[in-house]
C-alpha cells in the first residue's frame, strides 16, 4: 500500500529512527469492542489452552503474565521454551514482546482474528544516522519528537528483506514539522533524497511497489528482530 496523503497515526513502540511501531488513527475505533471480546473469552468458562504452541502460530495472551488487570491481546509466538515452559509472543496490535507461561497462552476464536494486525513495523524515511548506527542520543531525541503525539504519517514503500522481514517505510510529520528533518536540524542524522530532487522534509511519491518505549541504542533488540520477522504472520 502506497499513499500520497499523510494519515494520522501514533507510535506504539519507539527503538530508534529505522525501528518502531505504529498504528493508525482508525485502530481507535477497532481496538476497544476487540479487547471487550478477548476479556470476555478469556476470563470465561469457554477459553482453552493454546495446545501446540509453536513459533508462528496465532494466541491470546496477557502481556508477560500480567493478568491483574485482565487485559488479554492477540499475538504470534515467536518461540517456545520447553524447559521453561514460556513463550515468547509478539503483540500484532501494538508491536511489543513479551513471555508468557504457556498456562496463559490460548487459542483464538475465528472471529478475533477478522480484524488485520494493527500496528505495522517502520523505518523513519529521508534521514539516517551519522554513522553506522544511530546513537543513543539521537534515538532519544527520536522518542521525545513521537512518543505520545498524534502525528502524521505517508507511506513512501514497503520493504521486505530476504529474511522476509516487512517493513514500512514512513514520512513523519508533527504538525506541519517534518520529524526527519528535525532530526537532521538538531544533528542527529544526515539527510538522504527520498525521490528525485528530494529531501528529508518529503513531498513527492516514490513509486515503488510494495504505547511502550523500548531501549535505545545502536544495537538491535531480540524481541524486535523476531517481531519484525513475524510481522508477515500477524494478520491473523
Amino acid at each position: 500500500m502506497i499513499l500520497d496523503v499523510y494519515i494520522p497515526a501514533t507510535t506504539t513502540v519507539i527503538l530508534k529512527p529505522s525501528s518502531f511501531w505504529c498504528q493508525l488513527a482508525s485502530s481507535t475505533t477497532s481496538l476497544p469492542a476487540l479487547a471487550d471480546l478477548l476479556q470476555d473469552y478469556c476470563t470465561g468458562c469457554n477459553s482453552e489452552l493454546l495446545q501446540t504452541p509453536r513459533p508462528g502460530a496465532a494466541c491470546v495472551a496477557p502481556f508477560e503474565d500480567k493478568q491483574e488487570d485482565n487485559s488479554w491481546y492477540r499475538g504470534v509466538i515467536t518461540s517456545v521454551d520447553d524447559a521453561e515452559q514460556t513463550a515468547d509472543v509478539c503483540y500484532v496490535d501494538y508491536g511489543s514482546a513479551g513471555k508468557v507461561s504457556l498456562q496463559h497462552v490460548l487459542k483464538p476464536q475465528a472471529d478475533f482474528c477478522q480484524l488485520p494486525a494493527q500496528a505495522f513495523h517502520c523505518s523513519l524515511t529521508g534521514v539516517v544516522p551519522l554513522s553506522d548506527h544511530w546513537e543513543s542520543d539521537a534515538c532519544r531525541r527520536f522518542e521525545e519528537l513521537v512518543c505520545e503525539k498524534q502525528l502524521q504519517a505517508r507511506i513512501v514503500q514497503v520493504t521486505e528483506s530476504s529474511q522476509g522481514r516487512r517493513s514500512v517505510e514512513v514520512c513523519l510529520r508533527d504538525a506541519d514539522i517534518s520529524i526527519a528533518q528535525q532530526l537532521v536540524d538538531g544533528g542527529h542524522g544526515k539527510s538522504i533524497h527520498i525521490g528525485s530532487g528530494e529531501s528529508a522534509t518529503g513531498g513527492k511519491q516514490l513509486h515503488q511497489p510494495p504505547h511502550a518505549s523500548a531501549e535505545t541504542g545502536g544495537g538491535g533488540d531480540a524481541s524486535e528482530d523476531a517481531c519484525v520477522e513475524n510481522q508477515h504472520l500477524c494478520e491473523i
